[in-house]
């Protein structure tokens, strides 16, 4: 095990890339036209029903912001491709503009950030924070906007 994984934390990533494709293949394997943002929905219900895996993820996303840590290049890899992604997604739902006349671009990295923050908030009080209400009621903001120029 030690010659495919020298750390516990190369064991952990490769745990994380292989939710990657299991959970979310379709997802991101079709072209992003065909994304929508029920897919998301239902894809933070289901993170809901296992929070092992939302912890470690969580943890290792922190850890991973220090020079050499073992999950950072996965971390960089994984963040720049779901911003892609989630772009291609939001443009094919919304169009050229969001709320606030801003771009899909503008908006797949503060969409990341609720994501990852809900799962943190939810990680920290379960009870208290309702990861799928919580997304629904972010989603309910992005909706077509004005051109803030």
């Amino acid at each position: 095990m030690l010659h495919y994984f020298p750390s516990k934390e190369h064991l952990l990533v490769a745990v994380l890339a292989a939710r990657d494709r299991w959970d979310t293949a379709a997802f991101l394997a079709g072209e992003s036209d065909s994304w929508r943002l029920s897919h998301l929905e239902q894809l933070v219900e289901y993170n809901a029903t296992r929070p092992g895996v939302v912890q470690t993820f969580a943890a290792l996303a922190g850890e991973s912001v220090t020079g050499g840590h073992p999950a950072r290049e996965y971390f960089v890899e994984r963040y720049a491709q779901a911003r892609a992604g989630l772009a291609g997604m939001l443009r094919a739902e919304f169009g050229d503009r969001l709320a606030g006349g801003r771009t899909p671009e503008q908006v797949a990295p503060l969409l990341i950030a609720v994501l990852d923050g809900l799962q943190t908030q939810w990680l920290l009080d379960p009870e208290a924070v309702d990861m799928g209400a919580a997304f629904r009621d972010f989603v309910a903001l992005l909706g077509p906007g004005e051109d803030p120029a």
